[in-house]
Parts: structure tokens; C-alpha cells; sequence
């Protein structure tokens, strides 16, 4: 089971919980209201998050729950939330090299085309020569 589904899974077993509670208590009708609200708020940043598949929904998490308390714990937590992560690194895929010759065709096509200069051509040709 993933983490963002256990996360889900916790929060709405503890809002079910809290809700039992406060129902046996005799605690006033409108908390039954107001107290997924209260939940709903205080774990904004971990649904946006979630929602937004970040790769740090861990921690984001945790600096919520502990001091999300303190505002600026919370409103750490959002701004962290609504950050872009950093893209993966790119995976290099290292191909077998052709003969000399293939490079050498392929680079005159490229000046044949224009996407090389002459000057480009020489200097990578005198490259490949080596």
C-alpha cells in the first residue's frame, strides 16, 4: 500500500474517530460540522501535496502535523506544497557507437542541410579524426 494511500486512509480514520467521540460526549450538534472543517484547513498544504503527486509529500507531511500549529509552520508547509520539484535527472542511454564512417555521413548531411557550418563541419570532423 503506497504512502499517499495510508496517509488518506489515517486522516479519514482519525476524523471518524474524533466525530464518535465527540457524538458519545454529547459535544453540540455543529461539531460534527465543523470539525472535518477544522481538519480539512489544518492539512491543507499535505492535500495539496498529495494532490499534486509532490516527491516530498513525506516531509511535507510531517512539518504539517508537528507544527503546523504555529503559523509558520503552516504556512511553511503551503509554500512548500505548491513548489514545482526538481525535475529527475535525465537518463542517459549510451548507445553503441557507429564506424567512423556513419558519423562522418551523418555530420556532412548535417552541413548538407545547413544545420552545420563549414567551419562547424571541419572542426567536428577533425574531432572524430582525431
Amino acid at each position: 500500500m503506497s504512502f499517499r494511500l495510508r496517509l488518506v486512509l489515517g486522516i479519514l480514520f482519525l476524523v471518524v474517530l474524533a466525530l464518535v467521540w465527540a457524538v458519545n460526549e454529547g459535544a453540540p450538534v455543529e461539531i460534527i460540522f465543523i470539525l472535518p472543517v477544522l481538519v480539512m484547513s489544518y492539512l491543507l498544504p499535505t492535500f495539496l501535496a498529495l494532490g499534486r503527486r509532490h516527491k516530498a509529500l513525506p516531509a511535507i507531511f510531517a512539518l504539517n502535523l508537528f507544527l503546523g500549529w504555529s503559523l509558520l509552520g503552516w504556512v511553511a508547509a503551503l509554500v512548500w506544497s505548491l513548489t514545482n520539484p526538481k525535475p529527475s535527472e535525465p537518463v542517459v542511454i549510451n548507445q553503441a557507437a557507429g564506424s567512423m564512417a556513419d558519423e562522418l555521413a551523418k555530420l556532412a548531411d548535417l552541413r548538407d542541410k545547413g544545420i552545420l557550418t563549414e567551419e562547424e563541419f571541419q572542426a567536428k570532423k577533425a574531432a572524430l579524426l582525431g
